[in-house]
């Protein structure tokens, strides 16, 4: 065996080394020492003894004997320096768990310490955020009654001076009028003056930009001053004479230039208009329309007369009743006013400047001159516009301008929000915006107090909460049906259902079914 052949040499050599030195004998001698030595070792028993020679310093070694094999030793080493080693590392281990519990009884107390000052911090933000608010709120409550004094002590002096007459333009504009204010100061004029028709479009504007809650709100004053505020007009308008038109108004689906897919069709019988008429009274209308995609009315005696025939059935009805047939000549409004005709539509659509974008086939002016005919006739005008056209900001004030300083203002001012249609040139235009009708309906109430601004197209793409803002602004009619001509409408079920959501009242037509209208029509086609 190698290993005890390698121990048996060391101890011989460590033997060796604690001798003294003697001389060198033969090497017979040697091999008897050997031996002798190999048998004493053989008899003792386990002994532990330390060497401390050069080669091997500090270490202990156990010799054995084997029993097995008498002649054979089987020396083992055991390292002392690594049992050492092994102690030192297990008190360095002990010494971390220690140090490693004292760290965690640490950690314990910082997350104390953290959630204690976590709730501390959320009782402070919650002081700090309260503390806050109070004193946004003290100042808002100072701002506001300093300017409630002010105004207060503003109408103290008014009323001293007197309001004997309205001050000029340039006074108004010595004044300083803010945006802020004009709808503001507008609308206390036209509730202390009452409707004039002297507007510039300057004070239009002013008004229109005010903030659109001023608008909001000072439509509303007016509106309450001047009408009952939950009263609102139900009207149908009904295509008796669909598609096939002349002109080529940019928004219209009804016109033969553009592909929209509507087909034209002939005058409506008399028959099927008074079945629709009766249902949209059943319904709760108060107004029957009847529209026509005609350029004029200029030779269409027959059908001319046809329509005469069906305003007189529908006005027996005890129904207002409304026409819209494109420009129609002096003679012609004073037949439909006989006929019993209630008001008369003849939108501008847009302002003077912008109206040249939308239509080519009819002048401004020829508009105007319609609007003329019916306001001679007795007839009430009924006439607004378009927004979404691609008009500016300026071109709503300068529609709005025209409206407010005819001779007499409208009877009705149908706000429309365009509703593209596709195949018509302006397919592509952004739908309006809830904001830009409720600017365009406070205006419109503020500058023409006693008109019925009426939501007309477009009014389905707004949800009842959004309407219920424009019933705040100042509109007090709508169009109820399915269907506004050729374009989808909110049917009777989705308006009932919002009467009664916003406590809203139907208005009863303005007239009484006792009344002999005929004769009326009479008097009025004699002064004529």
């Amino acid at each position: 065996m190698v290993g005890p052949a390698i121990c048996c040499v060391g101890l011989c050599r460590e033997k060796k080394h604690s001798r003294p030195k003697v001389r060198k004998k033969n090497h017979s001698s040697r091999r008897k020492a050997i031996s002798l030595h190999l048998r004493f070792l053989s008899i003792v028993e386990v002994v532990v003894e330390t060497s401390y020679t050069r080669k091997d310093p500090g270490r202990r070694y156990f010799s054995c004997n084997n029993v097995d094999d008498g002649d054979s030793h089987i020396w083992k080493w055991w390292d002392v320096a690594i049992q050492e080693e092994l102690r030192e590392t297990q008190t360095q281990l002990r010494m971390v768990k220690d140090q490693f519990f004292e760290s965690d009884q640490k950690v314990a107390k910082l997350d104390k310490i953290v959630g204690v000052l976590t709730k501390k911090t959320s009782v402070i933000n919650y002081g700090l955020a309260k503390g806050v608010s109070v004193l946004v709120l003290v100042i808002l409550v100072i701002v506001m009654g300093w300017k409630s004094f002010r105004g207060f002590k503003h109408q103290c002096q008014n009323s001293r001076r007197g309001w004997q007459l309205r001050p000029s333009l340039s006074a108004r504009q010595s004044a300083s009028y803010s945006s802020a204010s004009a709808a503001s100061a507008e609308a206390e004029r036209t509730i202390r003056e009452g409707p004039r028709n002297d507007w510039s479009k300057d004070e239009i504007k002013a008004v229109y930009d005010s903030p659109v809650l001023d608008i909001l709100f000072h439509g509303a004053q007016v509106h309450r001053h001047v009408h009952n505020f939950r009263e609102v007009q139900q009207c149908t308008l009904l295509s008796i004479k669909t598609g096939g038109c002349s002109e080529d108004c940019s928004y219209c689906p009804q016109s033969s230039r553009y592909d929209t897919g509507v087909k034209a069709q002939r005058l409506m019988s008399k028959d099927a208009v008074i079945v629709a008429a009766k249902k949209a009274k059943e319904a709760g209308s108060t107004r029957f329309c009847m529209g026509a995609a005609w350029r004029d009315t200029i030779g269409r005696k027959t059908n001319f007369k046809q329509i005469l025939e069906y305003i007189k059935e529908i006005r027996g009805m005890g129904m207002e009743v409304c026409c819209t047939l494109g420009m129609i000549e002096k003679q012609q409004a004073l037949e439909l006013k006989k006929a019993g005709l209630t008001a008369y539509n003849h939108n501008l659509d847009t302002s003077r400047e912008y109206y040249p974008n939308v239509i080519t086939t009819r002048s401004y002016d020829e508009r105007l001159e319609t609007l003329e005919h019916v306001r001679d006739a007795g007839i009430n005008v009924c006439s607004g516009g378009i927004i979404g056209l691609g008009e500016a900001e300026e071109d709503r004030v300068g529609l709005l301008h025209t409206l407010a300083t005819l001779p007499s203002h409208p009877e009705s001012v149908p706000i429309n929000a365009l509703l593209a249609v596709k195949g018509t040139p302006l397919e592509d235009q952004k739908p309006v915006e809830i904001w830009e009708m409720i600017r365009m309906i406070g205006t419109a109430r503020i500058v023409m107090p006693k008109a019925m601004v009426r939501l007309s197209a477009g009014r389905v793409r707004f949800s009842m909460p959004e309407q219920a803002l424009c019933f705040l602004a100042g509109a007090n009619s709508i169009f109820t049906g399915e269907k506004l001509l050729t374009t989808p409408n909110n049917d009777f079920d989705a308006d009932q259902l919002m009467f009664k959501t916003l406590g809203l009242t139907p208005k009863p037509p303005s007239f009484s079914e006792d009344d002999s209208e005929s004769e009326n029509c009479e008097k009025v086609a004699s002064s004529h």
